[in-house]
């Protein structure tokens, strides 16, 4: 049986899985990864537990923009870098984390 701990890292997973799945999807973005390699994607080395909204959180961002969200076009970066990316044309500030601009 798995512990409550477990059980609610799963289902995080899970929430932020559909949330991101369905982001790709209203933006018109190709979709091509497994609920079950997105959690493994963000198991490797505690990941989960230093997702968020701030500067130093880390998030599942796509290498090259052009592309759809693929196991072989994503990876998990702080949000900073993921905002400095030269590919966005995005410039930060240190209250700008929340900035719509800065999607992936």
């Amino acid at each position: 049986m798995k512990s409550f701990t477990e059980r609610a890292f799963q289902n995080q997973l899970i929430k932020k899985f559909r949330n991101a799945k369905y982001q790709a999807h209203h933006r018109g973005q190709e979709w091509n990864i497994t609920r079950e390699e997105f959690i493994d994607l963000w198991m490797k080395n505690d990941r989960i537990e230093q997702s968020g909204n701030t500067l130093t959180s880390l998030s599942m961002c796509r290498i090259d923009l052009n592309k759809g969200w693929t196991l072989d076009n994503v990876h998990i970066i702080t949000r900073s870098k993921m905002l400095t990316n030269p590919q966005r044309g995005v410039v930060i500030s240190q209250g700008s984390a929340n900035n719509r601009s800065s999607r992936c």
